[in-house]
């Protein structure tokens, strides 16, 4: 967990190299203590998670078809992990943030069909936790992100009916989060 944690900081703090070396690091211990105890899940949740920071210290050192390639092992583990537990919000979340990942990495990659795949499947798994779970308002803030990636998406591909469908989706849930939450102002930002 430390390396992975250290991974983490250090892409937060713009060290993509030093970060790929510590996640790459934890990715090889995840993925021993993945196999030695399967029925333990948090140790696949936090290899999916990895996998992800993993996918995004690649695109800053300007690796994307191996970020592409980081974010599909992560959405492998996580899909698998949200199958086996699909109670789980958490794990859910993990799997739609990594499919919006997935989606700009693809997108960035020059991939548009693929991320407009991506990013639809982070909104519908986004729709159903913020159907799950509607009091929870960082799942919402999250949807309503994913829908606006989605939006890009059709953009790229020259859908205009449907990017303004899909930013309209945006604008409501965004509307009804600063209305249920009025005293984060942060919000009305969005």
């Amino acid at each position: 967990d430390t390396c992975r944690r250290l991974g983490e900081l250090q892409l937060e703090l713009e060290q993509p190299a030093q970060s790929l070396s510590s996640l790459q690091r934890a990715n090889g211990l995840l993925a021993k203590l993945v196999l030695a105890n399967p029925p333990y899940t948090e140790d696949q949740y936090y290899f999916g998670w990895s996998q992800i920071k993993t996918a995004l210290s690649q695109q800053r050192l300007g690796n994307l078809p191996g970020a592409v390639e980081s974010c599909m092992q992560a959405r492998d583990i996580l899909d698998k992990l949200v199958r086996e537990n699909p109670s789980v919000a958490e794990y859910r979340n993990g799997l739609a943030t990594c499919y919006s990942d997935l989606g700009d990495l693809q997108r960035a990659n020059g991939q548009p069909g693929e991320s407009l795949r991506s990013s639809q499947l982070a909104c519908d798994e986004m729709e159903r936790i913020v159907r799950d779970h509607p009091t929870i308002s960082v799942y919402q803030l999250n949807l309503i992100r994913d829908y606006r990636a989605l939006g890009r998406a059709h953009a790229l591909l020259g859908q205009p009916a449907e990017t303004i469908r899909v930013y309209h989706q945006a604008r409501e849930h965004l509307e009804k989060l600063v209305r249920e939450t009025p005293t984060v102002t942060d919000y009305e930002y969005e």
